[in-house]
């Protein structure tokens, strides 16, 4: 089965991934069924042995998963060295448009690897389609592929400049990458383009606390709880920045109002028994 996979198309695989899923969720319904009316004395080895299959029926979908991103990169690179001659493109707009749409409603359902094919099917028609591109880009970041991502975002900015949620999106994979420098500058270009976005101060915030800019990340976070006062991430890292100052008191505050905005939160404890122990030290 596994060396099959390597030489299947990715729509092949996809129609495999999606018969795999099928047969999964029969199976756990009718184990469901069966755990639920079993009898007494019911010999439960039969049972475990139908969960054990279901569970790898799972570990194969998720390597069939991986399989069918290679497969659609594959196939992407090679569309690009031998491209369709301009002027002949073969979607017409209201292909595209069906292809646009489909993809979005499939990553609105978290269904993220039945809308890559969506947004493939435009790009291998049209290199230079930046809506697609953000999109796919999208769908890359909730996949964990950062540098697929940032890839696609930069298309999608270099054809689609007015796309603000491409800067956004690019930013969060430049975090995951470290990238802190390149977040920043990200995160510069929406505040520029949208200055009540208290979001985009808070992670700028938190990417100049992370590169040691105290007193930026101070100012980003001051901005952040004036745009959203109960925002409690603002204050907790507000608070994180205070305590690297050595202001304890303020990080006190700080942490205390995070907490107080959500009450369920370990970091906020964790960090105020923290400051409230140096606190004690330095008073002792």
């Amino acid at each position: 089965m596994f060396n099959e996979w390597k030489t299947k198309t990715a729509d092949e695989l996809l129609a495999e991934l999606k018969d795999w899923i099928r047969r999964a969720k029969n199976q756990a319904e009718e184990y469901n069924q069966a755990a639920k009316d079993k009898p007494k004395g019911y010999n439960d080895s039969s049972l475990a042995e139908t969960n054990q299959e279901i569970v790898e029926k799972w570990m194969v979908i998720d390597m069939l998963k991986g399989k069918i991103i290679v497969a659609y990169l594959r196939e992407f690179e090679a569309n690009k060295k031998s491209p369709h001659i301009r002027g002949q493109r073969r979607l017409s707009k209201e292909a595209v448009a069906e292809h646009l749409e489909a993809g979005k409603r499939y990553l609105e359902q978290s269904e993220y690897y039945f809308a890559i094919p969506e947004f493939n099917a435009i790009l291998n028609d049209d290199l230079r389609h930046g809506v697609a591109y953000y999109y796919r880009g999208r769908v890359f970041n909730k996949l964990n592929k950062w540098p697929l991502a940032v890839n696609d975002l930069t298309a999608a900015i270099q054809f689609e400049p007015k796309i603000v949620a491409a800067y956004w999106e690019r930013s969060q994979a430049y975090r995951h990458l470290r990238q802190y420098g390149l977040e920043i500058g990200d995160l510069t270009h929406v505040i520029r383009l949208s200055s009540s976005d208290a979001d985009a101060y808070r992670h700028r915030g938190l990417a100049h606390y992370l590169t040691r800019q105290y007193k930026k990340a101070l100012a980003d976070f001051d901005e952040a709880i004036r745009l959203a006062s109960t925002d409690e991430d603002a204050y907790y890292f507000r608070g994180g920045v205070y305590m690297e100052l050595g202001e304890h008191k303020r990080a006190l505050a700080d942490c205390e109002m995070s907490l107080k905005l959500s009450p369920q939160s370990l970091p906020p404890k964790n960090r105020i028994k923290e400051i409230r122990e140096k606190m004690s030290k330095r008073q002792g």
